[in-house]
């Protein structure tokens, strides 16, 4: 199994609404991969950078073409990329901003998420640095924000912001956070961002014990934060890994968004999905057996029901899969076994997004493979499960190479128009090779 250490380092159908079995679904091809290297002058198979964490927005020139942020762990920074809109010429299609990658004092970063922090109309950008050091003596994880200058065309005045130490009821010494996956939004719609956090929390002086935590941070005036912690030691759950939002419950207030976590568990029978539903800014957790777990969560809308699902990838001793969890319109997911499907031809699946990608008007699953056929079992790949009208998905004929030239292991994966062409794309960070991988979506050009 895929540690967290190491990292950072799918056949059951969901019931249809007919007997009938769904139809092949409209076909599906990318152009050749466009890469670029996240640090410049070092990209190459043994580039020792480790592109991870990656946000996909309009983060520069307020111009409609998405551009990317990725961390580079190793490297000690994050890379910005300003989408030009060339990808007639896609090697000039992704330029580095001014001064990117822009270094982190040191830190070593696993996520980045964006968001207008400072009320200015520019988006900025959070990273989530883990603890760092040797057992027992780790220093804490924390947050670092770096914010966009929109005179300069770039990113700076770096600002630190530590995570809490408190622990639970009895004490257990001081908390280290080991914060890794991460959420901005207006979650008590008060007109100011707020961060959430999915991370653990080492909290025995001498022996390694971990809980799992979501802290919220608030967002106040004149830039300061109050803090909301929800800690799941009792539920089994050892780390919170993956964590995004969005309306899980049709019944609740509109606007107010849940969140969803993905975990591990001190236990391979005990992984938790855990959702805090999110009643006028006020969370309550809702903490459900999964089976999985995961390091990559996204929810959609799959079928006609309208309610929201969760897929989550499966990294395990057994065979790997993505699970798809049915939500039930109230925040709540069936409780059901939930149907699962095979990764194969790939291994080791790590993010996971969800879109449309093919001319169906279904929504589709893509998740980020390190390993896997046909791409050199070394090179690894994204798998794209196409979706069916009936809320099940078609399980990948093949795995697309994000770099059939170096030996890349995707990590995270995120679905994007890039060249505002109305087709959606694919864009991978991608660890060994120190670079991110674009592949434009041709499905125009079938047939």
């Amino acid at each position: 199994m895929t540690s967290l250490v190491a990292a950072a380092l799918l056949c059951a159908a969901v019931p249809g609404l007919a007997d009938d079995p769904p139809e092949e679904p409209l076909p599906l091809t990318f152009k050749d991969p466009a890469v670029f290297c996240t640090v410049p002058g070092a990209c190459n198979p043994s580039s020792p950078h480790h592109p991870l964490g990656m946000v996909v927005a309009d983060l520069i020139d307020q111009d409609d073409y998405p551009d990317v942020a990725v961390v580079n762990s190793s490297h000690q920074s994050v890379s910005v990329f300003r989408n030009t809109g060339g990808w007639s010429s896609p090697n000039n299609a992704l330029t580095h901003a001014p001064g990117s990658p822009y270094m982190l004092d040191g830190r070593t970063p696993y996520d980045v998420d964006a968001g207008d922090l400072d009320g200015d109309l520019d988006l900025d950008l959070v990273i989530t640095v883990p603890r760092s050091g040797t057992f027992p003596g780790f220093t804490p994880g924390e947050l670092i924000i770096l914010y966009y200058d929109s005179q300069l065309g770039a990113f700076g005045n770096l600002e630190h912001v530590p995570l809490s130490d408190a622990v639970g009821d009895p004490p257990q010494g001081p908390a280290k956070p080991d914060p890794r996956g991460l959420e901005i939004g207006d979650f008590n719609q008060d007109g100011r961002m707020d961060i959430a956090v999915a991370s653990s929390s080492f909290v025995a002086p001498f022996t390694f014990t971990n809980l799992g935590r979501v802290e919220v941070l608030y967002g106040q005036p004149g830039g300061s934060w109050s803090r909301e912690l929800f800690d799941f030691q009792a539920e089994g759950v050892f780390a919170c890994t993956e964590i995004v939002t969005a309306r899980m419950s049709e019944h609740g207030p509109s606007g107010y968004k849940d969140l969803v976590v993905g975990t591990f568990a001190t236990n391979l029978n005990e992984p938790k999905l855990i959702i805090l539903l999110n009643n006028l800014g006020q969370f309550t957790p809702l903490v459900q057996d999964s089976g999985t777990n995961t390091l990559g969560i996204a929810v959609g809308r799959f079928g006609s029901d309208q309610c929201r699902d969760v897929v989550a990838t499966r990294d395990t001793a057994g065979p790997d899969s993505i699970d798809l969890f049915s939500g039930t319109c109230t925040g709540f997911i069936n409780p059901a076994t939930p149907p699962s499907y095979a990764l194969f031809p790939s291994t080791d699946p790590y993010g996971v997004d969800v879109g449309k990608l093919n001319l169906d008007g279904q929504r589709d699953i893509v998740v980020a493979a390190q390993h896997g056929e046909p791409c050199g079992g070394l090179h690894g790949g994204v798998a794209v499960y196409l979706g069916n009208a009936d809320g099940t998905f078609q399980e990948p004929a093949e795995l697309f190479c994000v770099d059939p030239d170096d030996p890349p292991k995707p990590c995270f994966v995120k679905i994007a128009d890039m060249n505002q062409d109305t087709l959606n794309d694919i864009v991978t960070s991608n660890a060994d090779s120190g670079k991110i991988s674009v592949l434009i979506n041709d499905s125009n050009s079938l047939p």
